[in-house]
């Protein structure tokens, strides 16, 4: 799925693809193209000039400006989005104007436009939601109150609403994923009732001309959809699936993953497991680039630290059972972040869930000692990391440091020196100074 945005100032910029591809978005960043900029100025100068170009908000996604081969048929279409307020009426107009394009020229006389009532364009997606190999046009718009969802599709060189949807009973947030290979796209709906505020994880179905929400389980602590983000990837090794990031009415940040079988959306990890809650908003990453998406866990115990600049965070996977029984989230990895000193550790093997890190300040210095800790009150120190901040002459002279054999890392700054206190447990727990080379990186390079 090859699409392209465009939105001001002028931007041209690939978009995030996670099994589907996005659009082409041409106003992100500075327009650089000579034709994305042409097209930008057309398209300009063929809307009305009381109306702005208006951004979706899910902007990673989509643009102002779009070019989309919407039919799948080699020919592809500039979409633009923009909006104006009528401030007597105190009414706001959505717009949404599509253009052939040919070979990086907006063709004459072929404009098609869509004037919607509404102050917020929440999400375009353009997905082939029919799963009959053509992209629809899926609007999200706002209005007084009200939350309302097109769906357009363009045939014959017509754009046509073949379905739409309104509510104040729920707000609505979209997400479009391909779960299973070879089947079509998804739509995972999350509704939150305005009046218990229960939030449903639900499937958006279009049927017979009308989109149905069908409501798979509730989620009964959720703290705002505007509070809310999707993840879409693999979460096991042969499964995909949505990572649901969103606030607790306590404060927590939690995670869910969603898979979707049987024709249902499930819920195989939820927010109450402990793995799953943080204090701050973390989103999923692929940590250990096998390909599988893994959850950040912060840990406080680890460390005598009491700044979220440095801390430690636990990296776990779900191990792909279905089953709420024996589902469970595995430790990949633990690394010590620092972004005071801008450097980060992962933790060797052996130690994991076993250390403590000691951090201080002494002459000039930042000195960071790990401990052997068996969680019953002992700790051994096993060895230091010293950050020491290089002076003039030392950067002019590269040796000034007589400790340059066991420096591990270094930036124009700082210099990283590794000093192993207990050799005896070090060679118990495999641990070097090329071990800890390899664990140990800058943050910001």
């Amino acid at each position: 799925m090859s699409i392209f945005l465009i939105s001001i100032p002028f931007f041209l910029t690939g978009c995030k693809t996670e099994v589907m591809k996005s659009p082409e978005k041409l106003l992100e960043k500075p327009i650089s193209n000579e034709s994305n900029y042409r097209i930008y100025t057309e398209v300009r100068k063929l809307t009305p000039i009381d109306t702005s170009f208006v951004l979706p908000r899910n902007s990673n996604d989509v643009g102002k400006i779009n070019i989309v081969d919407l039919n799948k048929d080699g020919h592809s279409q500039v979409i633009a989005f923009k909006k104006k307020i009528n401030e007597e009426q105190g009414i706001g107009s959505i717009y949404m104007y599509l253009f052939e394009n040919k070979r990086d020229k907006i063709i004459n006389d072929s404009e098609r436009m869509v004037r919607i009532t509404g102050e917020n364009l929440k999400s375009v997606n353009f997905v082939d939601i029919k799963g009959n190999g053509k992209k629809q046009i899926v609007l999200h718009v706002s209005n007084r109150g009200f939350e309302n969802i097109y769906i357009y599709e363009y045939s014959g060189h017509n754009l046509k609403k073949i379905a739409d949807f309104s509510t104040s009973n729920f707000n609505i947030k979209l997400n479009f994923y391909r779960y299973n290979e070879g089947e079509k796209v998804r739509c995972l709906a999350l509704l939150q009732d305005d009046v218990n505020y229960n939030a449903y994880v639900s499937r958006m179905v279009l049927q017979d001309g009308e989109i149905i929400f069908e409501k798979d389980q509730a989620i009964k602590d959720m703290d705002g959809l505007e509070k809310t983000e999707f993840v879409n990837g693999r979460v096991s090794k042969n499964i995909y699936g949505t990572m649901l990031v969103y606030q607790s009415f306590t404060g927590n940040i939690n995670t869910e993953i969603i898979v979707f079988k049987d024709d249902k959306f499930h819920s195989v990890i939820d927010g109450d497991n402990i793995k799953m809650k943080n204090t701050i908003f973390m989103k999923p990453v692929d940590i250990d680039h096998d390909g599988v998406l893994d959850v950040p866990k912060i840990e406080f115990r680890y460390t005598n630290s009491t700044s979220m600049e440095s801390n430690v965070i636990s990296w776990y996977q779900w191990n792909g059972n279905m089953s709420k029984k024996d589902g469970n989230m595995i430790l990949r990895k633990q690394i010590y972040y620092c972004y005071d000193d801008n450097f980060k550790i992962a933790i060797p093997k052996k130690l994991e869930n076993k250390f403590y890190i000691q951090q201080y300040f002494e002459n000039n210095k930042s000195k960071f000692t790990f401990y052997y800790d068996n969680n019953e009150g002992e700790k051994k120190s096993l060895f230091r990391i010293d950050v020491i901040k290089k002076t003039a002459e030392d950067v002019e002279s590269k040796t000034k440091n007589d400790k340059l054999e066991n420096v591990l890392i270094e930036d124009e700054n700082y210099r990283y020196i590794y000093e192993p206190i207990d050799k005896d447990l070090l060679k118990e727990y495999s641990i070097t100074l090329e071990k800890i080379k390899k664990l140990i990186s800058l943050i910001n390079t």
